[in-house]
């Protein structure tokens, strides 16, 4: 009477069994299942068909000998430790596919407990992450070249900022940038400040304070010009003196330009240049000084001068003749000269007395005495 009993009340395991298995089967992933020492017990289907090892060669410990070599004592340790601390098993390996390939897989492994908190088994399962792994992969490597791409591009623009800087400190040059709204500075170069004597570790200036340093003379037409060109959008050019603390003037030609928001027609920006003239503008006034000089010399003198070009001979074209020869009714005669290849009265200078200069781009000055127009004269090279 009592073994009836007995299989009466094993039908319902057997069938919740049953169910549990073909449930398993059912899923994508390789279930297994362990003892509470470690031991597996129990191996999916689907851990079959992908190995080709039958289930009985899986038992126990030996479904690591289907993992990849690199990854079997790390994955024994991992799974040791999880059993002997009584926590979830979580790894990542390879396992062999039955054709010899090795697939990645993350396994997750949890102990089923009884009612007094005893781990009775445990139960997996096996999740085929390849493809994401080489995702993974392909994310890793494109994100190692972006980087190596951002390094080099970094690289490169650290050496043009520091051509540029050089180019700046050469040619005298500063660049800035001004927002158009704010009237405030948002960039200034290093030279920008070196020209203006300004000390970079005491933040950007205001454009309030760059208009102190202008000369009291040049403030009224700078601002003009400057506050048109921003009013109206359009580029400036400008030259203006500023005068530094320890009372240095310096010579500045400046050049702007605006730049457009691309959803209007009205500037944001303003880019420019500042460069530091002061050495040509005293070039230049050293050359008129000395040109004025000359001309009071000629003035003065009771010779007459003019000067031609690197051919003495070649077109006779006088780039200069002195007020004194103007004066005195010489133009025509000079003039006349031109036919006759400097001919004086149909006689030519003797030879070797005015020479032919060599260079084209050379300028050759001759002086001829007054008594020249009464066929007394003679020629000189100066």
């Amino acid at each position: 009477m009592n073994e009836p009993r007995r299989s009466l009340d094993d039908e319902p395991l057997r069938k919740g069994e049953e169910r549990w298995r073909r449930l398993v089967e059912a899923l994508p992933q390789l279930v297994w299942s362990a003892t509470p020492d470690g031991a597996c017990d129990y191996f999916s289907a689907q851990w079959t068909q992908y190995t080709g090892v039958a289930e009985s060669e899986l038992l126990g410990w030996r479904w690591m000998d289907v993992l990849h070599p690199d990854d079997r004592h790390s994955t024994r340790r991992v799974w040791t430790d999880s059993v002997a601390e009584r926590h979830a098993y979580d790894v990542e390996y390879r396992v062999r596919r039955r054709d010899g390939v090795y697939r990645w897989f993350k396994t997750r492994g949890v102990p089923i407990r009884d009612s007094k908190g005893g781990i009775v088994n445990w139960f997996g399962s096996c999740t085929d992450i390849t493809d994401a792994k080489h995702t993974e992969e392909a994310l890793r490597h494109a994100r190692l070249e972006l980087e190596k791409k951002v390094a080099e591009r970094t690289t490169e623009l650290r050496r043009n900022e520091t051509y540029l800087a050089e180019a700046q400190r050469l040619t005298r040059t500063g660049s800035w940038a001004l927002n158009v709204a704010s009237r405030e500075f948002v960039y200034l170069s290093d030279q920008y400040y070196q020209i203006y004597g300004l000390d970079p570790d005491k933040g950007m200036p205001s454009l309030q304070a760059i208009r102190q340093r202008l000369h009291p003379e040049d403030w009224a037409h700078t601002d003009a010009i400057r506050e048109k060109a921003l009013s109206e959008g359009k580029s400036y050019e400008l030259d203006y003196r500023i005068v530094l603390p320890d009372g240095i003037v310096k010579f500045i030609h400046s050049v702007a330009r605006p730049v457009f928001n691309a959803s209007s027609n009205s500037p944001v920006e303003y880019v420019g240049t500042v460069m530091d003239v002061t050495k040509r503008k005293q070039a230049e006034k050293a050359l008129r000084e000395s040109e004025q000089r000359f001309r009071d010399f000629t003035e003065s003198a009771s010779d007459w001068y003019w000067e031609t070009g690197p051919e003495a001979r070649s077109e006779g074209i006088w780039l200069a003749i002195s007020r004194r020869s103007q004066k005195s009714g010489a133009v025509a005669w000079l003039i006349s000269m031109r036919t006759s290849h400097f001919a004086i009265s149909g006689t030519e200078p003797p030879t070797g007395t005015v020479p032919k200069s060599t260079s084209r781009r050379a300028a050759s000055r001759y002086l001829i005495r007054k008594d020249v127009f009464s066929g007394t004269g003679a020629w000189a090279a100066t």
